[in-house]
């Protein structure tokens, strides 16, 4: 790709230059070629030839544009459903509702044909069901080793009573 720019900046910006620049002396080279510079430049084989190649870039940079988000899309319903079924809707309601109001967001951007945005909000409502799954994950191992604590005191207890 670098070759195919590097070749359109020779055929058409420097070799009208160097065919258009007057004032050459007797052997061919140019007598004042700073000067003449500017008359180059606007010359009537310069002007276009930039312009085809301003397009040429422009038209690069559209071709890149992101396609539609689905596998994203996908990851954060899915996210969405593991947080949910790890208890995610006691333990951080706020997460998983912001990663609900992220990807109906992302629907309507995709239905506008907004690609780049989509992907980015599908991709924090992901981390954000992620999140909300691991604080979950987390209240219940807290549960769990309260549980645990209390059982432990509770034996504790009883072997006092009947050690005594």
């Amino acid at each position: 790709m670098a070759r195919f720019w590097l070749h359109c900046y020779q055929v058409f910006i420097l070799a009208p230059i160097v065919t258009e620049v007057g004032d050459k002396t007797d052997d061919g080279v140019s007598a004042d070629p700073l000067a003449t510079r500017e008359e180059a430049l606007m010359s009537e084989h310069v002007l276009p030839a930039m312009a085809a190649l301003a397009a040429a870039v422009i038209l690069a940079g559209c071709a890149g544009t992101a396609t539609r988000p689905d596998a994203e899309m996908d990851a954060a319903q899915a996210a969405i459903t593991q947080a949910e079924s790890a208890g995610a809707r006691a333990s951080s309601p706020t997460l998983l509702k912001d990663a609900r109001d992220r990807v109906e967001e992302a629907r309507v951007l995709i239905d506008q044909e907004e690609y780049a945005p989509a992907q980015r909000l599908l991709e924090q409502a992901t981390a954000d069901a992620r999140l909300a799954q691991e604080q979950a994950r987390t209240a219940e191992a807290e549960q769990a080793v309260q549980e645990l604590n209390e059982t432990i005191e509770m034996l504790r207890d009883r072997m006092m009573e009947d050690q005594a």
